[in-house]
């Protein structure tokens, strides 16, 4: 069923890929044998009641402010670190005092809220972890201002369909705001056909070639965004009994582990999502309230604040250093 969100139900829900050459995305997607993740939620994941509360734990506020460049305002509060969708593993390092993450690829997470490496298998941004998630979702509002990734990956066979739109992540925690406009909403890619009465999907699936045409009757439609709830296509989608993730589509369990967005203003073909870097819709800062500086050479989705490389040192706020200064003199 076709949503459109100026009349849906869920207009207060809240919202929320990028990587570059094949070679060095794998290389750092890719660390070798499942193993027992060291740390449970409850451990790396707390609950701050107030902001307070987050200055006093010098680790985290210095995260926060790493990734949005300031400290999260008052009304945030409750903040619970569980409701990410998205952690950067070089901020979570000995210089923010969080053990390392260690990396669960091959093997697929089980429950909701487990971390796991290589959501997509192609378009992850390099030094992250995603935490489990499961569709359908439910559709975001009209004008909602979302997180977001985006990756524009050369090597990847569909890269030609992203000039049709910009195809994206949706994903909180990933410090980069897109406001969807108008938006429309569909459960898989197949009920794209919907949008372009008498064409069909040949393959009743990825539906590739109904992107051109069902993308431009949106734009005529006056839609800026499309979503997608529940198109199972990710690596996790597709397990065998061991719960690993397998290319047979014999093994589908039957998961959605993904909210895919699609920006019919952009161009995905970019990481900044627009062949021209400072004209990008991306926005940073908390809920996106300031400009997105974004680079198109790197590649994923990025706003000044997130840096490439594993040695980018967080910038610290004052206040989580007077916290710390005194947790230390305590």
């Amino acid at each position: 069923q076709l949503v459109d969100n100026a009349r849906s139900p869920h207009r207060k829900h809240p919202g929320g890929g990028s990587g570059g050459h094949r070679k060095d995305s794998e290389r750092r997607c890719h660390p070798g044998p499942a193993r027992r993740m060291p740390w449970s939620n409850r451990q790396l994941l707390p609950t701050f009641e107030t902001q307070q509360s987050l200055l006093e734990s010098p680790p985290w506020c210095h995260y926060f402010v790493s990734l949005y460049g300031e400290i999260p305002p008052a009304d945030a509060f409750p903040l619970r670190t569980s409701d990410l969708w998205l952690v950067y593993t070089n901020l979570v390092g000995a210089r923010v005092g969080l053990a390392p993450i260690t990396y669960m690829a091959p093997a697929c997470p089980r429950r909701v809220g487990d971390p796991y490496t290589r959501m997509s298998r192609t378009h992850d941004i390099p030094y992250t972890v995603s935490l489990l998630r499961k569709g359908p979702f439910q559709p975001l509002a009209d004008h909602t201002m979302v997180e977001v990734t985006h990756c524009s990956n050369p090597r990847w066979a569909g890269l030609s369909n992203e000039r049709f739109g910009s195809w994206l992540y949706r994903s909180p925690g990933s410090g980069i705001f897109l406001d969807v406009g108008r938006t429309l909403a569909v459960r898989r890619h197949r009920e794209l056909e919907r949008l372009v009465p008498g064409r069909r999907c040949p393959d009743r699936f990825q539906c590739w070639q109904l992107y051109k045409p069902a993308f431009e009757a949106a734009r005529r439609a006056g839609y800026d965004t499309v979503q997608m709830l529940n198109h199972p296509d990710q690596r996790c989608a597709f397990t065998n009994a061991r719960g690993f993730s397998t290319l047979n589509s014999s093994h589908f369990n039957g998961q959605t582990l993904a909210h895919e967005i699609v920006d019919l203003r952009g161009d995905g073909r970019y990481s900044c999502g627009s062949k021209i870097a400072n004209e990008t819709r991306y926005r940073a800062g908390w809920g996106g309230a300031r400009p997105c500086v974004c680079n198109n050479t790197l590649p994923c989705s990025n706003c000044a604040l997130i840096k490439k490389g594993k040695k980018r040192r967080p910038q610290l706020s004052s206040q989580c250093r007077h916290a710390e200064a005194n947790n230390k003199k305590g």
